[in-house]
């Protein structure tokens, strides 16, 4: 079975990428990683998976002349159809003086991906969120128009873990149809118990204390995410504010509102000034989750976290728990004692691990993927993968040879961080553990590279080679050059 998984070039998404990547492989699929760019790939390529670039299928031919946003793509699909998703989270894409581009690069894109499919002839499409970008609504809408079987990714709550779905993520996936009469009544073993306590970790249950003030968590969410364009009945946090605020403000109440890191400064909200209200980016999202004693959310996960620090949450608008007899409304109580709210958490969370959170080595990972991506065939022995464990040695001597300009794609949000020697020995040590370390300007002529214990550090580039006079040879990502 080909299946074709839509990957962003960060370093983050390459990582929660792998563990899907990596049991398909294992279960005998051919998994192929659609990645942006044709530097990229050398993670995958290095496990065995093989990966293919966006930009390697754009078309040179630009869109023909007379083409309208009518205008159709390919049967069942227009220009339209993937310009009105995206232009909710992009606005300016729609705009009268913009829309001769957007139709440009909607061909492109849909060109593009459509040699891509032709190269790959996937079973199966995987596609990131289904709406973010035009690449993931051109995937999203061809599986649809071709009757492709499809899944679909977001990031899971865990650090490398994946959400995985057939229906869609967020307020849109399976998850969002779990009732609370199933995860009450799913059976679970000790085993499991014990397993998402330690995964999520669940505190203890604490002595429950009277409150002199009401400390009210509001965490704002992007504004043009697609959590609130399509799984929320808001607009803006200003408005959900004002109906948090008439709801829950009295003399004890303290409200703390805490932008999202990924606003833009233009479109952060102007939140009221009243008293008893701050607006801070101080301090962790961690030490304002421990202040509060009720956590307000539309959908974001950050209400699944307080929930899983025992905090009460109150959920505006559909998520993956939302619908699961977890939190209340503004004008709803869930009625819940602490124990029982405590133990459907647990059920929810072994209900998550099973059916839709891949993690890193789990053991449920075979079946979440049996389960969404539909796969019957019995799982195979994992291909043997060259063993590359640190060298062992007293001082390591790494020579980096990547242009001084060189940055780090590392996430979202960290996507032009200047590479460093803080970075630089963080990746060495995944070869070398040494007691010393020493980085080095690359010298062709260096002496360093006769020693038995060197490593020379290049630029991402899958052109590049491995240099024979050194132990190893890795890019800036820590990924070995073979």
């Amino acid at each position: 079975m080909n299946i074709l998984i839509q990957c962003g070039d960060h370093l983050e998404n390459q990582n929660r990428i792998m563990t899907l990547a990596s049991t398909l492989r294992d279960f005998g699929c051919k998994p192929v990683v659609l990645l942006y760019s044709n530097k990229k790939g050398r993670y995958f390529e290095n496990a065995g998976i093989e990966t293919i670039a966006l930009e390697d299928h754009l078309p040179k031919i630009p869109v023909a002349a007379g083409t309208k946003i009518e205008s159709s793509l390919e049967d069942g699909i227009t220009y339209d159809d993937v310009l009105q998703p995206e232009q909710r989270r992009r606005p300016r894409v729609g705009w009268p003086g913009q829309r001769a581009r957007s139709i440009n690069d909607i061909h492109k894109h849909h060109s593009a991906l459509t040699s891509i499919i032709e190269t790959c002839k996937p079973d199966h499409i995987v596609v990131w969120n289904g709406f973010t970008g035009y690449v993931a609504n051109i995937l999203r809408l061809i599986a649809q128009a071709r009757n492709i079987p499809s899944a679909f990714l977001e990031r899971g709550l865990l650090k490398n873990s994946l959400f995985i779905d057939r229906d869609g993520v967020n307020g849109a996936s399976s998850l969002n149809g779990l009732t609370p009469d199933l995860v009450d009544a799913l059976s679970i073993s000790e085993q499991e118990r014990n397993k998402v306590i330690e995964l999520f970790n669940i505190p203890a249950l604490q002595p429950q204390q009277e409150e002199n003030t009401q400390n009210i968590l509001f965490p704002l969410q992007v504004q043009l995410d697609t959590n609130i364009i399509m799984y929320s009945s808001y607009r803006t946090m200003r408005e959900t504010f004002f109906d948090i605020y008439d709801a829950l403000d009295s003399k004890t109440s303290q409200f703390l509102v805490r932008p999202h890191p990924e606003e833009l400064p233009e479109t952060l909200p102007n939140i009221p000034n009243h008293d008893n209200v701050r607006v801070t980016k101080s301090e962790t999202l961690d030490h304002w989750l421990d202040w509060s004693t009720l956590v307000v959310t539309i959908n974001s996960t950050v209400g699944l976290e307080a929930l899983i620090k025992g905090k009460k949450v109150i959920s505006l608008g559909n998520s993956i728990y939302s619908s699961a007899g977890l939190t209340s409304g503004l004008t709803t109580d869930l009625g819940l004692s602490a124990p029982d709210l405590r133990e459907r958490l647990i059920k929810y969370l072994v209900y998550l691990t099973r059916s839709n959170l891949l993690i890193p080595d789990d053991d449920n990972n075979p079946a979440v993927v049996s389960k969404q991506i539909n796969i019957t065939a019995k799982q195979i022995a994992a291909p043997e993968r060259p063993c590359n464990k640190p060298i062992a040695t007293e001082r390591a001597i790494i020579e980096i040879a990547a242009p001084l300009n060189t940055t780090l794609d590392l996430t979202y949000r960290r996507n032009k961080v200047k590479l460093d020697h803080a970075w630089i020995l963080s990746i060495a040590k995944q070869h070398f553990s040494a007691k010393t370390y020493s980085i080095v300007p690359y010298c062709p002529n260096s002496k360093h590279a006769t020693t038995t214990t060197t490593l020379k550090v290049v630029s991402e580039e899958r052109s590049t080679k491995a240099d024979p006079r050194y132990n190893r040879t890795i890019d800036i990502y820590g990924n070995l050059v073979r």
